[in-house]
């Protein structure tokens, strides 16, 4: 996932899977680089999408969200306009019809490198 790209390439060994535009931290509560491994994938509804991919890392800018821990996640969102920019408040923002096809291929332990 490259930050300054705002775009997630989703590889299976070396093949490229996905490639996709996506939404990252705002300046204010920027996404944190490194590497990270997906914790749990939770099903949601909402302002995240239908699921949420949760990783190892944690916000630089928050230590609790929304009265929970503020994990990082990778997720789709209620506002498409997000896609694209430095809009979130830490996560990696998906298009909608994009969370469904990671949650269903991805599982705990799978790395993500967000740079």
């Amino acid at each position: 996932m490259s930050l300054d790209a705002r775009k997630l390439e989703w590889f299976h060994g070396a093949t490229l899977v996905m490639q996709t535009p996506v939404g990252v931290g705002a300046p204010s509560s920027p996404t944190p680089p490194g590497e990270y491994y997906v914790t749990d994938i939770l099903n949601s509804s909402g302002a995240y999408g239908s699921w949420i991919v949760a990783l190892n890392g944690h916000s630089d800018t928050y230590t609790d969200f929304a009265g929970g821990d503020a994990r990082l996640a990778i997720h789709g969102t209620d506002d498409p306009s997000s896609i694209g920019a430095a809009a979130s408040h830490g996560c990696v923002h998906l298009p909608n019809n994009l969370d469904t096809t990671l949650a269903a291929a991805v599982q705990p332990g799978t790395l993500v490198e967000i740079s």
